[in-house]
C-alpha cells in the first residue's frame, strides 16, 4: 500500500488543477459575453443613431424643400399681372407687423403688406385697369388668394414669409430680399424640422402689359398724345426717353419716312397724373391776361424773369431785340402787360416758384419770349391758344425741362369741337420745357434755324444722347401733329423721368409695373 502513494498523490493533483481550470473558464466565458453584449448594444445604439440622424437630416432637407417651394409660389404671386400685385415688389412686409428693416433698405420710404395701416404705397402712374385700393391686392378669397403662407403635402409641411425687404426706387425698381421659413411637420402638427432661405431678386420696371426685356425699361413718355398722334417727318430723339405713346389712337402712331423715333412706339391706354393747376393761394392777387406782340410791338423780347419771395407779384420786363452791336434796352411791354394796367400775371409760391397766368400768346415778326429760371422754375398756365409765326420764339435756356412747365386748359373745359392750338412754327422755336395739356393740338413746324438740325450734335443720332431741337423735354397732349415737310425736333434727355418727378412729384415719373427676375444672391439655414 505504502507503494502506491505517489501515483494516488499525483492523481489528486491533476483533480485539483481540473478544478482550478473550470473555476478560470467560466468568469472569462461571463466577461467575454458581456463584451459582446455591450458591443452589441453600443453598435445597435449606433445603428439607431444614425437612422435617427438620417431621418433628422431627411427632415431637414425636407424642411428646405418647405421653403423653396415658399420662395417659388410667393415669387409666382408677387409677378401676377391680375389682380396687380406687381406694385408689392416695391414695398415691404415684417409678419410680426413691428416693421422694423434693416436701415440699408428703402422700407422707411415705402408702404408695407397692409390694407390699413402704413398700407400699400404706389409709383402714383399706375397701369390702367388698375385699383390703387391694396384690400384688393391682399384679398385672400378664393378669387384673389393672395398669402404670405402656405402649406405642403410631400412632404407635409407649412411655410410662411417672415419678412419682404425692397431696396429701390419706385420708377426704376431696385432689389427685393425676401426671406421664407419652411417646417416639416408630422401627420398630428408636430414641428420636426425648420429652415430658412433668404433670396435677393432683382426687381425691374417695365413698360404696363409689356414683358421685360422687349422694350428699354422703364418707358416716359417723351411724346404722349391722348387722341392721335401723326408724327409727319418729326423726330423724337432720346435712347432712354424718346419714346411715343398714344393712348386712344384708331389709326396707330402715324410717321412718315424720314422721321426717326428713337425709343418705343406704344399705344393702349395709361393712367395720367392730375393736370397741375394755379395754386389757389395766389389766385386773388394775380389776374389773367394774354401777350400779344404784334404790329408795334414785333420787334421785341417778352422777358418773364422768375423771382423770389413767397407772395411776389410780377409782370414780365420788355426788352427792344439787340442791334447789330448786341445792345438793348428796356421798352414799353404791350399795354396788358404793364404795371398799373394790367396783371400782374405772375406770383410766386413759398417754394419760390414763379406761376404765370397767361389767357393766350400771340406773336409775330420778330417778337420772342424768353423765360429766365435762375431763380427759380417758372410755370404758364395757358387758357387757349399758342401762336408763333414768322421770325417768334419762345426760349428758355437757363434751366433743364423741369425748370419751364406749360400746361393747358383741364379736360373738363375742353372745347366740344377743337382743341386749344397751340402751333409753334417760327424760325427760333428751341426751348427746354415740359408740356402738358389735356385740350392741346401741338404742331411743330420746324422750319426755322432755331430748331433745325443744327441745334443738334451729329453725334445724337449714333449715341441716341441728345439736346436742342424745338423743344428739349417732354409733350403730353390731345393730338400731335408734325409736319410733312420740316424736320422738326424733340428730345429727350436721359433723366427726364427723374428729373419731372422731382419737380412734380412721383406720378410723373412715367407708367410701369414691376417684375421680381433673376436671383442675385441665395441663403440657406437650417434650425
Amino acid at each position: 500500500m505504502m507503494a502506491r502513494a505517489p501515483q494516488d498523490m499525483k492523481q489528486n493533483r491533476r483533480g485539483s488543477q481540473a478544478l482550478h481550470q473550470g473555476g478560470f473558464v467560466l468568469p472569462l466565458v461571463v466577461i467575454v459575453g458581456l463584451f459582446l453584449m455591450i458591443g452589441g448594444m453600443t453598435m445597435l445604439a449606433r445603428t439607431f443613431g444614425a437612422l435617427r440622424g438620417a431621418n433628422r437630416n431627411q427632415q431637414s432637407k425636407q424642411a428646405q424643400q418647405i421653403a423653396e417651394t415658399g420662395i417659388d409660389v410667393m415669387v409666382d404671386r408677387l409677378n401676377q399681372k391680375d389682380p396687380h400685385r406687381r406694385y408689392l415688389l416695391i414695398n415691404c412686409y415684417d409678419r410680426t407687423g413691428s416693421n422694423i428693416f434693416s436701415t440699408s433698405s428703402s422700407c422707411s420710404n415705402t408702404g408695407t403688406w397692409s390694407s390699413v395701416s402704413n398700407a400699400v404705397q404706389f409709383p402714383g402712374a399706375i397701369c390702367s385697369n388698375t385699383s390703387s385700393d391694396a384690400a384688393t391686392y391682399l384679398d385672400v378669397g378664393e378669387d384673389n388668394a393672395f398669402s404670405s403662407n402656405g402649406t405642403t403635402s410631400s412632404p407635409v409641411g407649412q411655410w410662411r414669409v417672415d419678412s419682404y425687404e425692397y431696396t429701390g426706387n419706385r420708377f426704376y425698381g431696385g432689389l427685393g430680399k425676401l426671406t421664407v421659413t419652411g417646417e416639416r411637420r408630422n401627420s398630428d402638427g408636430v414641428v420636426l424640422a425648420t429652415a430658412k432661405i433668404v433670396q435677393t431678386m432683382d426687381i425691374r420696371a417695365k413698360p404696363c402689359n409689356e414683358v421685360f426685356g422687349t422694350t428699354s425699361g422703364a418707358a416716359f413718355p417723351g411724346l404722349l398724345g391722348i387722341n392721335s398722334i401723326d408724327l409727319g417727318n418729326n423726330d423724337v430723339l432720346g435712347a432712354v426717353g424718346g419714346n411715343v405713346y398714344c393712348l386712344d389712337c384708331d389709326d396707330g402712331i402715324e410717321q412718315e419716312p424720314n422721321s426717326i423715333v428713337h425709343g418705343e412706339k406704344i399705344t393702349g391706354s395709361l393712367v395720367m397724373p392730375a393736370l397741375p393747376s394755379f395754386p389757389d393761394d395766389l389766385d386773388g392777387i394775380t389776374n389773367p391776361e394774354s401777350v400779344t406782340a404784334t404790329g408795334t410791338y414785333n420787334r421785341i423780347n417778352i422777358k418773364f424773369a422768375g423771382r423770389t419771395g413767397s407772395n411776389t407779384t410780377f409782370n414780365p420786363v420788355c426788352e427792344t431785340l439787340p442791334d447789330n452791336d448786341g445792345n438793348s434796352s428796356i421798352t414799353d411791354c404791350p399795354p396788358a402787360l404793364r404795371d398799373g394796367r394790367g396783371g400782374p400775371v405772375c406770383a410766386v409760391d413759398s417754394n419760390n416758384v414763379s406761376h404765370c397766368r397767361l389767357t393766350n400768346i400771340s406773336l409775330a415778326g420778330n417778337a420772342q419770349i424768353t423765360i429766365d429760371s435762375s431763380n427759380g422754375p417758372v410755370r404758364f398756365y395757358i387758357e387757349n391758344f399758342i401762336t408763333l409765326a414768322g421770325n417768334t420764339g419762345l426760349i428758355h435756356d437757363t434751366g433743364g425741362p423741369e425748370d419751364f412747365g406749360m400746361f393747358g386748359a383741364p379736360a373738363s373745359t375742353c372745347p366740344d369741337a377743337t382743341f386749344d392750338s397751340w402751333s409753334f412754327k417760327g424760325n427760333g422755336n428751341s426751348t427746354n420745357a415740359f408740356i402738358y395739356g389735356p385740350c392741346i393740338k401741338l404742331e411743330f413746324d420746324g422750319a426755322g434755324s432755331g430748331g433745325a438740325d443744327n441745334t443738334i450734335a451729329d453725334s445724337c443720332y449714333s449715341t441716341k444722347v441728345c439736346s436742342g431741337g424745338d423743344l428739349h423735354g417732354a409733350a403730353w397732349v390731345k393730338t400731335y401733329n408734325g409736319s410733312n415737310t420740316n424736320n422738326a425736333e424733340i428730345t429727350v434727355p436721359d433723366n427726364i423721368s427723374a428729373i419731372i418727378k422731382d419737380e412734380y412729384g412721383i406720378s410723373f415719373a412715367g407708367t410701369n409695373d414691376f417684375v421680381a427676375i433673376g436671383v442675385r444672391n441665395w441663403e440657406s439655414f437650417q434650425q
